[in-house]
């Protein structure tokens, strides 16, 4: 198949990129020979007579070139008093000029290199110039620079012609040559402008750039502003530098510019000389690393950096026109659950669609930023009072609770948000940001899906969780945490049968430590484990002193939910089985229902093997949670402590009964927890409870009240107080051999 005109090639084939930049020559066909072809092989091309006239009326020289026959096809008049061509070779056409006709290129244009960038600048056939060269060429006999621009003409016969665009650069010393061969091949775009604007010269590089229109200096400039400051800078016949828009032919780019007052070499009248460096790809780049440090990649959203400045900002504004504003922050409701089971990518896109919705829902009112993971922080510097802030975060509410189509699924989510104002709350954005969070947490400790503005005294519990956990970390060095035991009765005869270990923490200088003042903590900072521990080994050690006095009593203790889930239980116990000797069957584990129903399958698991270890399991507080006979049957549960709430209250007394009946029907020990009164240990009697614990009898007390109570039980001494009615003498109660 011919190529571009010629047959196909016999000899060498290449492949050749001349310029990276040139994208249109990757496209060209792989067949392209450049082996000189004779005139044999191919018609040299005829310009058509009208464009003929019109290069003879244009004054500097044009040669039309055909790649195919390597010949100068025609030349005008400029051009043959350029080449100083002699009379026999030029011809004349009607209105008497002369021209000339397939002449021999002259070098370097027959070198292979130039044959081939003739080819290359033929591939296009756009019309437009696509080639500009500084070069020093064999006219006649004597070497000539010239500046040559390259475009494309097409012959009469259909071929495609290139049009050579000659200027003489005159002959010049050794160093002017090499100045103007540097001028002509730099990248930097240089140009000479008419005070007025007018462009008088411009190098390869500014012409291939500028648009065609691009012929004054105020048609360049993007903006206006930009071409003004250097027009007054010149008045002052100062030099001015500046990062400004050009428009080029492939758009408004990014230059380095600079602009100084000069004259003219050949009027000597003022003009400026412009130098511009291309840094758009600089400038995108910063521009993307700006991006970057100011946005969250997944929402576009501000990101924790913008919303600090921002909040600094308007912190030194209020200062200065006291005008305050509101911080909301914002956290999804189990988020991670929807991230668990559904994966991190839907988790994502939710996270996406949320932030849409806050962004709408915010509007006017301030910034919305991405805080991290699924919380976010809406910044409101027109919002200062409480009960905008609010109605706003019942928008919000509003807005994030419609449903959210994620691919194939459908789902519902709800925020906990906390709301600060300031400066009544702060006056910087740290203590502004953890007031704010402090309300969000109480927000979820109220039930999730709600708003609550932060109040002081959330900060003085917050002070006090963080001092506890502080004081927590050495109270097990400094033996701070001890355990107590409070005795379990048998409901018929009143004799203890087992304890159960309570911990108990007291601490030198604030005293006595409720446990539900530091549980919940350890189960945070990851004290739990630790302290899970220590329990379950003194509980065991204290087990094993009793038998080998020969009070072979149950012990129980408390398992945390934490402690489950972190897992690893069976092996630390049956460790500690091996340790103190102890039979497992007397120690007893006490779980709550909701560990049952929430956690996970491998914390169910290490449950089940617990109890092949030997451990009796309990449920703790049982009626308090989902009370289910299905998981009662399910897993190897041996008793059921009834809670103390059903039974001080008489009034839910049926729910104790249907427990005491549920118990018996699945064969499960019944325990009652908090008897204080004769009456309530009657009618658990008559109900069948088997157990019972309580201050009827006994707080929990240290082990050594405990062994007293034991040898008093054994020589049938041992009493306990009933509380009197008013009016009535005490009464004391035998505890049965």
């Amino acid at each position: 198949m011919p190529i571009l005109g010629c047959d196909p090639p016999k000899k060498h084939v290449y492949q050749y990129i001349l310029y990276p930049d040139h994208a249109f020559l990757r496209q060209l066909d792989s067949a392209l020979t450049f082996d000189r072809l004779s005139s044999a092989d191919t018609r040299i091309g005829s310009l058509p007579a009208a464009d003929a006239h019109a290069f003879q009326r244009i004054g500097h020289p044009i040669a039309i070139l055909d790649p195919d026959c390597h010949l100068i096809a025609w030349a005008n008049h400029a051009a043959c008093n350029l080449m100083e061509l002699p009379p026999s070779k030029r011809l004349r056409d009607d209105n008497g000029r002369d021209f000339a006709a397939a002449l021999p290129l002259p070098e370097p244009f027959n070198a292979p290199r130039y044959t081939r960038h003739l080819h290359v600048i033929r591939a296009d056939q756009t019309g437009r110039d696509v080639s500009s060269t500084m070069l020093s060429a064999k006219l006649g006999e004597r070497m000539m620079n010239l500046s040559v621009a390259f475009s494309c003409q097409p012959f009469e016969d259909g071929r495609m012609g290139v049009v050579a665009s000659l200027l003489s650069t005159g002959n010049k010393n050794e160093l002017q040559m090499r100045s103007t061969q540097a001028l002509f091949h730099t990248t930097t775009h240089i140009a000479l402008f008419s005070k007025s604007g007018e462009l008088l010269y411009e190098n390869p590089a500014f012409r291939l750039s500028r648009p065609y229109d691009g012929d004054r200096l105020s048609k360049i400039f993007c903006r206006h502003e930009d071409c003004n400051a250097l027009h007054m800078a010149a008045a002052e016949n100062e030099e001015k530098s500046l990062l400004a828009q050009l428009h080029t032919k492939d758009g408004p780019r990014w230059f380095d510019i600079s602009v100084r007052p000069d004259l003219d070499t050949a009027t000597g009248k003022p003009v400026y000389l412009l130098s511009a460096n291309d840094v758009t790809t600089r400038i995108e780049a910063e521009r993307e690393i700006r991006y970057i440090a100011h946005h969250d990649q997944l929402t576009g959203l501000a990101n924790r950096n913008v919303l600090a400045t921002e909040v600094d900002r308007l912190l030194q504004d209020e200062a200065r026109q006291q005008i305050g504003g509101s911080l909301l922050f914002i956290d999804l409701d189990h988020f991670k659950t929807i991230n668990d089971t559904l994966g991190h990518q839907t988790g994502d896109d939710l996270l996406v669609l949320v932030a849409n919705r806050l962004k709408k829902a915010a509007g006017e009112h301030g910034l919305v930023a991405r805080h991290g993971g699924d919380e976010f922080v809406i910044l409101c510097h027109a919002i200062t009072d409480q009960a905008t802030a609010i109605l706003l975060a019942e928008e919000i509410c509003t807005a994030i609770a419609e449903p959210c189509q994620i691919g194939e699924h459908r789902l519902h989510v709800s925020p906990s948000i906390g709301i600060t104002l300031f400066p009544e709350h702060g006056r910087d954005f740290p203590t502004l940001l953890r007031k704010a969070d402090l309300a969000m947490y109480r927000a979820k400790e109220q039930g999730r899906n709600r708003t609550v503005v932060f109040e002081p005294a959330m900060q003085i519990a917050a002070d006090e969780r963080l001092s506890v956990s502080t004081l927590l970390r050495s109270a097990l060095d400094l033996s701070e945490l001890q355990l107590h035991y409070q005795p379990r009765l048998c409901a018929l005869t009143h004799r203890i049968v087992g304890v159960e270990a309570l911990l108990r923490w007291h601490h030198p200088s604030r005293g006595y430590i409720s446990p539900a003042g530091f549980i919940g903590i350890a189960e945070e900072n990851g004290l739990i484990d630790e302290i899970g521990n220590w329990v379950a080994l003194n509980a065991m050690q204290q087990q094993a002193r009793w038998a080998a006095s020969g009070f072979n009593l149950d012990v129980s203790f408390n398992l945390s939910p934490a402690q489950l889930r972190r897992g690893g239980l069976p092996q630390r116990f049956a460790k500690l089985l091996r340790e103190t000797g102890v039979r497992p069957e007397k120690i007893h584990i006490e779980i709550t229902e909701n560990t049952l129903i929430n956690d996970s399958e491998d914390s169910l698991r290490d449950l089940f093997l617990l109890n092949d270890l030997g451990f009796p399991l309990e449920i703790d507080d049982f009626g308090t949670g989902y009370s289910n006979l299905a998981y009662l049957h399910r897993y190897p549960v041996s008793s059921l402590k009834i809670d103390r709430s059903f039974i001080s209250d008489s009034m839910r007394w049926p729910i104790v009964r249907m427990i005491t009946q549920m118990g018996q029907f699945l064969g499960l020990n019944l325990v009652a927890e908090g008897i204080e009164t004769e009456a309530q240990l009657n009618h658990l009697r008559q109900l069948g409870c088997h157990q019972f614990q309580g201050f009827l009898f006994s707080p929990a007390v240290p082990a050594a009240k405990i062994c007293e109570m034991l040898e008093a039980q054994q020589q049938s001494q041992l009493h306990f107080t009933l509380p009197a009615k008013p009016g009535e003498p005490q009464k004391r109660i035998k505890i049965s051999r």
